[in-house]
């Protein structure tokens, strides 16, 4: 209810795991067109292969976690959202779940889909 409450009426979108690089700018785009807010959902443990110097920044992020972010600790979130199995769920600001999804090639285009169609700003 927090993240409900922190949405003010918008649309939450809570991405699981930890994304490509690629995908935040693409999110951030998604939540200045629409009515919705992303959060992405992290599993309390660390990456499989951290870096062998903590200082240095890599060129390329395969992996990285987005600025709003929670820990889901007890899996309580996942299993509230019924995402124990997905990647991407939205949650309508009365806590309606609209639907949800696994990762692929196209699940951002899938995102963006049923958002246009939950906010009726599409077909």
């Amino acid at each position: 209810n927090d993240l409900i409450r922190w949405c003010e009426g918008r649309f939450l979108l809570l991405v699981v795991g930890r994304r490509p690089a690629m995908d935040l700018p693409r999110l951030r785009e998604l939540t200045q067109r629409l009515p919705v807010r992303v959060v992405q959902v992290l599993a309390p443990n660390p990456p499989a292969n951290p870096p062998a110097n903590p200082q240095a920044r890599p060129q390329a992020r395969p992996n990285v976690v987005a600025r709003e972010h929670v820990y889901d600790l007890t899996g309580q979130l996942r299993l509230a959202t019924h995402a124990q199995s997905l990647q991407w769920v939205i949650v309508r600001p009365d806590a309606y779940l609209v639907g949800g999804g696994k990762s692929g090639p196209h699940w951002r285009s899938d995102v963006t889909a049923l958002l246009l169609t939950a906010t009726g700003a599409g077909p």
